[in-house]
């Protein structure tokens, strides 16, 4: 699973809306079942929902992530690692969630 701290790393995201719903569920699920979250108020839950929410839409949109060389490639990574996490939001449990991430990343 992206940790929180990574996914604050990717700060540089726009704020599209394609994709929407399913980043919503998608955040809502990682935030609920990330281990990184436990410790954080409610203001840094609230700041992380939004980043996220923004990168999942950009990432989603389809746009390219600009930049040059390591940059961009990092983005891209980066994208298609979220692309592939998404759809793990529709599952019921933090277990089946997590194990959906995993396996998203293979």
């Amino acid at each position: 699973m992206m940790g929180l701290a990574v996914a604050l790393a990717f700060a540089g995201a726009g704020c599209g809306k394609k994709g929407a719903s399913e980043c919503k569920a998608w955040v809502e699920k990682s935030l609920q079942c990330d281990d990184d979250t436990k410790g954080m108020s409610e203001d840094e839950k609230s700041a992380g929902k939004e980043l996220i929410q923004g990168m999942c839409e950009e990432a989603m949109s389809g746009k390219d992530p600009g930049g040059e060389g390591e940059a961009h490639d990092l983005a891209v990574q980066m994208i298609d690692g979220i692309k592939k996490e998404v759809p793990c939001g529709q599952k019921a449990t933090c277990e089946e969630f997590k194990a959906c991430e995993e396996a998203a990343k293979k």
